[in-house]
């Protein structure tokens, strides 16, 4: 078959997203196809550098978030107007170029990018790894719920001024969405989702592990447990100090979180209750990639409590190091993780977590066992090879049905 060129646009700085791009990416040029990328100026990440795989365009983006309430109530407002001048340069570029397709990914401002509504001579495959969440469900609060009666001043001017935010960025997605021709997504939860969101049915195309990269050691273990993620509501890192807050205090790990991105007004929470609860909760921000997969190698246990995770990337990342995984069974986590196999799939309470993570560190055999099968599970099942097949799969039908 034919080698294809494709124009890829995104805007993420790091995480799951842009490592899952970043191998989506490699898998592509290994295959023989063309890759160039497009972009908005983002910070240097060495680790998930684009570069290699083919030319990158930065384009300007005019944007700048602002402190305080008024940057607050007009953030949308100076928002959408910066995104689509910055699409519309891209697009400009990229019906310039030769490549056959775009294939574009989430946006940290809005997770459907405008890119797809301006590129419109050639076919768009979107890969969404979920909706803008925050408009759908409640985080801390639903959009739509009016703010408590004892509110403060401060927050019910905020809360006047975020319906009609809310209303116009949920129809700015909505557009973006239905501008491509396929949508892609990381599990069957997350297609889920995307239909109850915007009417769109999308296909699945599960991502993979990087195996040569997140390698087991097999190095002893320590008794502490590990935790991957921003520390904000939807990771959950207050239910797992919760969680360890049940167990006595003699047998209780301490708790190391490694976040990339933080809430303040979050982290204070969880670290005052970890105070209250006498839990040893250790944040590091900002960890490199070999120093992550170093706690990876070394923990007796993850607790994984994210709410309503669309994939679970982070589980299986894991697992390829030989570290099982406590769970909670919500969202796209019950098809990554499977009970007994590379984890334990528990209920999304502080007692249930409490008792897997004691099973994990106080059941070296079944720790050992649950260890080699989740790195043979993560090897056979969830490697980037086949991750990039289905990828090829889907730019091809992808263009294919355009023409």
């Amino acid at each position: 078959m034919s080698s294809l060129r494709v124009a890829v646009w995104h805007n993420l700085p790091f995480g799951g997203a842009k490592r899952a791009l970043y191998d989506h990416a490699k898998g592509l040029v290994d295959r023989g196809h063309a890759v160039e990328i497009w972009q908005p100026p983002l910070p240097p990440d060495p680790e998930l550098d684009l570069a290699p795989f083919g030319p990158v365009h930065v384009v300007p983006l005019d944007f700048a978030l602002k402190p305080g309430i008024m940057g607050h109530i007009t953030h949308v407002a100076r928002l959408v107007p910066a995104l689509r001048a910055h699409s519309e340069a891209c697009a400009r570029q990229i019906m310039g170029s030769t490549c056959d397709l775009l294939f574009a990914n989430n946006c940290m401002y809005f997770h459907t990018p405008f890119i797809g509504r301006y590129v419109t001579d050639r076919p768009r495959a979107l890969y969404l790894q979920d909706p803008f969440r925050a408009l759908y469900e409640p985080m801390p609060k639903l959009a739509l719920v009016y703010p408590p009666r004892d509110a403060s001043l401060k927050a019910k001017i905020r809360d006047r001024f975020d319906l009609p935010q809310a209303r116009r960025r949920a129809t700015e997605e909505l557009a973006n969405a239905k501008a491509y021709d396929r949508v892609l997504c990381n599990s069957f939860f997350s297609r889920e989702s995307i239909l109850r969101a915007f009417g769109v049915s999308a296909h699945v195309c599960y991502l993979g592990i990087n195996a040569d990269r997140f390698l087991p050691a097999r190095t002893p273990r320590e008794r502490y447990v590990f935790g991957l993620g921003t520390l904000g509501p939807a990771k959950n890192a207050l239910l797992a100090v919760e969680a360890l807050g049940r167990i006595p205090a003699d047998r209780r790990p301490r708790l190391v979180w490694s976040a990339n991105m933080v809430d303040e007004v979050y982290l204070a929470t969880v670290s005052e209750r970890a105070r209250v609860l006498g839990v040893d909760f250790q944040p590091i921000r900002m960890l490199p990639d070999a120093d992550v997969i170093q706690h990876l190698n070394r923990a007796g246990a993850m607790i994984y409590a994210n709410r309503l995770e669309p994939f679970g990337l982070v589980p299986l990342e894991a697992n390829a190091c030989g570290l099982p995984v406590v769970a909670v069974a919500e969202g796209g986590v019950r098809e990554t993780v499977r009970d007994g196999i590379n984890g334990l799939l528990v209920d999304p309470h502080p007692q249930a977590i409490a008792d897997g993570v004691l099973r994990m560190l106080d059941e070296p055999g079944l720790r050992d066992r649950l260890s080699e099968s989740a790195i043979a599970y993560v090897r056979n099942e969830w490697n980037v090879t086949r991750a990039a097949d289905r990828l090829e799969f889907h730019l091809r039908e992808t263009l294919a049905e355009a023409n």
